[in-house]
């Protein structure tokens, strides 16, 4: 190749200057000149922000069929965009460095365009077995940000096995279709395999009460050969009973964890059953059975859920377990009992009223979240501490008479309660009581009350209002002045 320009000035110079300026120019461009038969011209220009620096710019004659490099030079603070004009022959018009056949004149131009941000450089080779066929292949200036699409193709007999090399900002390398965000110079490879093994479907499915966690329920497709991991979950009350299809290459059908080996297309299934509800008490069993109709046979939850009220007084039970699983309850009655533990209660969210009286009870905490509570009798017990009670808003009528309590404190936070029993223990101080303002009838007979102060502070004890306050230590002034008070405000006082 030789500038026309240049070769016409330069035509009548000795044979050995011409043969030395032509060499200089046309390096690395054998078959460009005028010693083909058959010439093409090939014009170049540039946009501003850069120049054509291989082969230089300007009109050049070319043999038919040469391949002639190019090379685009940004200037600073400019980058090279693409090739436009006769690119058909062009290799890359997105590379700034490729080359064009000459098969026809051709008049090309490089564009360039002010740098908007920091250019980082993209680098793309493959493996044999494929290629990348977007961007392409080689080097490519991109944006600083710049989300490049990437598409690798494998070749007949091969599959695209993942992405490779400075792939922390590729959406997902195991995908022959996915993204990379440019933050700075990255160098990537797709990875090509030999044809992969035969593939199977595997399909998964549960039954009520549970659920395969792992790999999940639906259809999966895997290698001939893969161990597939399993994991069926129960719901609460229910088990897990066994795997059942196409099971033949599962590792154990009757575990709930195992795998299962693909040899072929399978369908398997996680089977699950209630779980059956124990009642170690008998004298509790006896009444559950009666009360849902099932005398023989084992009780599962199912059984239990239109269980509304239970009517247990006075059946020397002492072990509530299993109550737990009756969560419909909504009336309990356990009063003349031998009780002592109320955990299998503490999650039986809609009972209203429950019944303790007379039992052997120490701690009530587990009551705290029955949050439904609005009646709760659990006098002639063994409580000497109430429990924080905030979550029992919905209490009006609460009996604890015949226990061992000091300290009232806790109900403090009760203020819906009308009726309040707390005879027979050992309260002196009732300071918490003057908050209640709701209260309409209030005993607190056979205490060490001296002082009813409180009372009178109480600003909703009135007309209609009923407080027995009999077997007292009350001073003279609670006699004297605070019940007048009170009496003279419409409550009835019995002292």
């Amino acid at each position: 190749m030789k500038p026309m320009l240049k070769l016409r000035k330069r035509r009548y110079l000795a044979p050995v200057s011409i043969f030395l300026i032509v060499t200089a120019l046309v390096a690395g461009f054998a078959g460009c000149g005028d010693r083909g038969i058959v010439e093409y011209t090939l014009t170049i220009a540039s946009t501003s922000g850069g120049s054509v620096t291989l082969p230089g710019e300007g009109i050049f004659v070319c043999d038919e069929g040469t391949i002639a490099s190019l090379v685009a030079e940004a200037e600073a603070g400019y980058h090279f965009v693409n090739w436009t004009g006769d690119v058909d022959t062009i290799a890359n018009v997105n590379s700034a460095a490729t080359t064009i056949i000459i098969n026809d004149n051709c008049s090309i131009t490089a564009n360039f365009a002010g740098s908007a941000s920091v250019q980082y450089d993209l680098t793309v080779t493959s493996t044999s077995g494929g290629s990348v066929v977007f961007p392409g292949e080689g080097t490519f200036p991109c944006d600083e940000g710049e989300v490049v699409p990437l598409f690798a193709e494998a070749a007949e007999g091969f599959y695209f096995v993942n992405w490779t090399g400075d792939v922390s900002a590729i959406t997902d390398i195991n995908s022959a279709t996915t993204t990379i965000t440019m933050y700075e110079d990255y160098s990537i490879m797709a990875n090509f395999a030999g044809a992969p093994l035969v593939q199977y479907e595997l399909t998964i499915s549960s039954t009520s009460g549970g659920s395969v966690v792992a790999p999940g329920e639906g259809t999966y497709i895997r290698d001939e050969g893969t161990a597939v991991s399993l994991l069926a979950e129960a719901e609460e009350d229910y088990r897990f009973v066994s795997w059942t299809g196409d099971v033949a290459t599962v590792g154990d059908v009757n575990t709930a964890s195992t795998s299962i080996t693909m040899n072929d297309h399978y369908s398997i299934s996680a089977n699950f059953e209630e779980d059956e509800v124990h009642f170690p008490d008998p004298n509790l069993e006896a009444v559950i059975r009666n009360a849902i109709s099932k005398p023989t046979d084992p009780i599962y939850p199912s059984d239990l859920e239109g269980l509304a009220s239970l009517d247990a007084q006075g059946r020397d039970i002492v072990d509530l377990n299993g109550l737990e699983h009756c969560i419909n309850l909504v009336w309990v009655a356990l009063s003349n009992n031998q009780i002592t533990d109320l955990s299998p209660l503490a999650n039986l969210p809609h009972v209203y009223f429950l019944a303790l009286t007379q039992n052997q009870i120490s701690n009530m905490a587990p009551l705290t979240n029955l949050i439904s509570l609005t009646t709760l009798w659990i006098g002639w017990n063994l409580i000497s501490v109430i429990p924080p009670l905030d979550d029992l808003t919905n209490l009006t009528d609460l009996h604890l008479y015949g226990n061992q309590i000091d300290d009232i404190l806790p109900l403090a936070s009760l203020t819906k309660l009308e009726d309040l029993a707390l005879d027979y223990n050992q309260i002196s101080n009732i300071l918490p009581l003057a908050s209640l303002t709701g209260l309409e009838h209030l005993s607190l007979d056979s205490n060490q009350i001296s002082d009813i102060s409180p009372l009178v502070d109480n600003t909703g004890l009135g007309e209609g209002d009923y407080l027995f306050l009999q077997s007292n230590p009350l001073t003279s002034d609670s006699i004297n002045v605070y019940i007048p008070e009170l009496e003279a405000r419409g409550v009835t006082v019995y002292y």
